[in-house]
């Protein structure tokens, strides 16, 4: 009798090893599968090598995290990286997973850190954005040739917060120019919900960073050296705006909240801050020149008459 209980304890043990060992498994080809999905769809969108360093599905809390997602430069830029996200998370219902569209209540994306770099002409976010133009194309002859897979996705709220941007601009016959700037939160919402429907991962991506780079254009646009806003805004004016995909978006800069509108005419302003910054500035030398002209011609005798 006694051996039979030590053969049943045995065997119970055992069918609690594998299920958990099942389990493990299982979650562990969940991480596998997300992570692979993040980098395919992030390479589809834009273009470049995007690698993801972690994702974690947590079952029993209901919750998504990934850390380290790196999307690359384009070739011939030297910078580390085009953008590079820190963490993000988002509250999941287990259920939703097994259906053909999952909605997420809230998805929160922290430290962004994007490198703009623009040289003789060429810069890194006209290639991103080039390719995130040909991803929203109607036409399928211009859309990259490897197709996304994964489940269809509606976000109501994603924030984008600490948004880093590293300005590296050198144009043809200038000196380069380094600057950094500061986006403090871009919010999204209704993801999905308009346009043309529910988003696939890769096409959750192109938004993303469309919307960070407008974000930059728009609300940060006057620390920008003009001819880099101006290329940066252009490359955005031809892509699908926001809104008409029925996303909301606004960003916060210095405790300011601004639409992000993706309009022309906020970037013509924008530069035309730019330009009457230089005129008041020539306008202030000019003056102060010819008081020190007059006044040094006063110390010489220049304006005394015989």
């Amino acid at each position: 009798m006694k051996k039979l209980f030590k053969i049943a304890v045995v065997l119970v043990a055992i069918a609690i090893v594998a299920a958990v060992g099942l389990i493990w498994f299982a979650i562990s080809s969940l991480d596998r599968a997300a992570k692979l999905a993040i980098e395919k769809g992030g390479a589809y969108a834009l273009g470049v090598p995007t690698k993801l360093d972690s994702a974690d599905i947590g079952i029993l809390a209901g919750t998504f995290e990934l850390k380290g997602l790196n999307v690359a430069n384009p070739s011939g830029f030297a910078s580390p990286h085009f953008m590079n996200l820190g963490s993000g998370g988002v509250k999941i219902d287990y259920d939703s997973l097994k259906q053909q569209v999952i909605e997420l209540p809230a998805f929160t994306l922290d430290t962004i850190d994007v490198h703009l770099e623009r040289k003789e002409g060429k810069s890194n976010y006209e290639a991103i954005l080039e390719s995130v133009k040909r991803f929203q194309s109607s036409d399928p002859a211009s859309k990259p040739a490897e197709k996304s897979e994964g489940p269809k996705l509606i976000v109501r709220d994603l924030t984008v917060s600490n948004i880093n941007v590293h300005v590296n601009m050198l144009p043809v016959g200038g000196e380069l120019t380094k600057l950094d700037v500061k986006v403090d939160k871009v919010q999204l919402t209704n993801i999905g919900d308009g346009g043309a429907g529910p988003v696939e991962i890769a096409e959750l991506v192109a938004i993303i960073v469309q919307a960070v780079l407008q974000a930059v254009a728009d609300s940060a646009g006057s620390q920008l050296p003009g001819e880099l806003l101006t290329s940066l805004s252009g490359k955005l004016g031809e892509l699908s705006k926001l809104q008409d995909l029925g996303i909301g978006a606004v960003a916060e800069v210095g405790g300011q909240v601004q639409q992000l509108t993706g309009s022309l005419q906020g970037t013509l302003e924008e530069v035309g801050k730019l330009g009457d910054g230089l005129n008041d500035a020539a306008k202030k030398a000019e003056e102060a020149a010819k008081k020190l002209q007059e006044g040094v011609g006063g110390l010489l005798g220049g304006g005394k008459k015989d």
